[in-house]
């Protein structure tokens, strides 16, 4: 993952998501678990462990986090301030089996087999869309 001179990820030689911006930033904290919850019913169980891809906020990933405790949910974003957004999400509503760190959805930095489930929403750009979704799901499947 590139960074560009002012620190925000670049991907295939533009910006990543716009999330530097104080409106998408307030859009996706604006969306809860319960809203994706019916999508992964029969799939998610206590004491899985849980990636959250393009995470953002975290409000998403805290949710993950409290469905499969005593397990964890780790939830990644390209964007730094998304991921400090989240840390102190979780700090401020008292989830701590959950991680959150900037890690790039195309190349992940994690062991194969790593996690049970692996979760993505909101995640993809129309620019790059077909590049893009080859490594996204070619990593998933190997974590």
């Amino acid at each position: 993952m590139a960074l560009g001179s002012d620190s925000h990820p670049i991907y295939g030689g533009g910006p990543a998501f716009a999330y530097d911006t104080r409106e998408v930033q307030e859009h996706y904290t604006g969306r809860e678990f319960w809203q994706v919850r019916p999508y992964l019913e029969g799939r998610l169980q206590p004491g899985m462990n849980v990636l959250d891809c393009g995470c953002g906020p975290g409000t998403l990933t805290l949710g993950l986090a409290q469905a499969v405790e005593p397990d964890h949910a780790t939830g990644i974003d390209i964007e730094p301030s998304m991921v400090d957004t989240a840390i102190g999400l979780a700090e401020e509503r008292g989830v701590s089996n959950v991680e959150f760190r900037v890690d790039d959805i195309t190349d992940l930095s994690f062991a194969d087999d790593r996690f049970d489930l692996v979760f993505t929403s909101a995640v993809g750009s129309d620019r790059h869309f077909r590049r893009f979704a080859q490594s996204r799901l070619r990593e998933t499947d190997r974590t």
